[in-house]
């Protein structure tokens, strides 16, 4: 064998190995980070007080993510899963600290009277996301002030308002 053909040869060879353990890392990390689309998460939140975000209880469904309400709809507060540096999932919410009331118009038969009051302590509330098996984070986003009439909403229209951690479940 000349000693070109032995470089081609190695240069092959070299080239073949690292595009498999690429592969190989490539599918491992896909395997890890992928939800499981035949389940989800209901996760029971709360906000203290302080501002921090914690899970307090986990429930594994039996069932893939119900179909997203109100797609076009501005929500003052976003969410997003984040695992392995990528976010897998997102959807936006209303301010659980915030209860809308209607009543009858006093002044005008027929028409409903809206007022908003601010819950005060902590809140919690009810989200769901894809069921995965590793470790991940929630990252809470509320619209900036002055935000709220700006649409379509972009990602600078929201501030980073907190954080959560989700820790790997085990098998049921």
């Amino acid at each position: 064998m000349t000693d070109r053909l032995k470089r081609w040869h190695l240069a092959l060879l070299v080239g073949s190995a690292l595009a498999l353990a690429l592969a190989a890392v490539a599918a491992a990390d896909r395997e890890i980070v992928a939800p499981d689309r035949g389940r989800h998460l209901l996760l029971d939140m709360v906000r203290l007080p302080d501002g921090r975000f914690e899970v307090l209880h986990t429930t594994v469904v039996h069932s893939g993510l119900p179909k997203r309400r109100g797609l076009g709809r501005a929500h003052p507060w976003r969410f997003a899963l984040i695992a392995g540096g990528r976010v897998l999932h997102e959807d936006g919410l209303q301010d659980p600290a915030v209860i809308r009331g209607e009543f009858h118009h006093p002044d005008d038969p027929g028409r409903i009277q809206a007022f908003h009051l601010r819950r005060q302590g902590p809140v919690r509330f009810s989200i769901r996301v894809p069921l995965i098996h590793r470790e991940a984070r929630l990252e809470f986003h509320a619209l900036r002030p002055g935000m709220e009439r700006v649409h379509p909403f972009t990602a600078e229209a929201y501030q980073t308002i907190g954080r959560a951690s989700l820790t790997p479940l085990g098998e049921d």
